[in-house]
């Protein structure tokens, strides 16, 4: 068996490493809800409205950084938890970390059938590998 060449990976690592402090300036908000709506736990919409602008990051990351492969999953990841959490709060499950949500996802008679490819997104998304 042929050895993997390392070597031709030192351009993709450092076009990351660029990257990576290229979005550790910009200003990204993380919240689920706006200052407006301080102090009052996030509605459904705050989830979608969250979900849609960590997908379109993601697909952005993939467009314009195509090396950038694992921060885009990492978005799409949060994307799905969002959607997830929209409908959990809207049938009024509540869920407290990954785990129960996992749980929920797989129980539930109507997104059991996304579980593998949310467990997809858990896995290759959640923990970006940074070097």
């Amino acid at each position: 068996m042929d050895e993997f060449d390392w070597t031709n990976l030192a351009p993709i690592y450092q076009k990351e490493l660029e990257l990576s402090y290229t979005f550790r300036e910009q200003p990204i908000d993380f919240r689920v809800i706006d200052a407006s709506n301080a102090g009052k736990p996030p509605a459904p919409s705050d989830h979608v409205r969250k979900a849609d602008e960590n997908k379109s990051f993601g697909y952005g990351m993939i467009a314009t950084h195509p090396t950038s492969a694992g921060w885009a999953l990492t978005a799409m990841f949060y994307s799905a938890l969002h959607y997830a959490e929209a409908y959990f709060l809207k049938t009024s499950k509540h869920v407290d970390n990954h785990g129960e949500r996992s749980d929920a996802i797989k129980f539930d008679r109507n997104l059991s059938g996304i579980y593998g490819q949310y467990m997809h997104l858990s896995t290759t998304g959640s923990m970006p590998d940074t070097g």
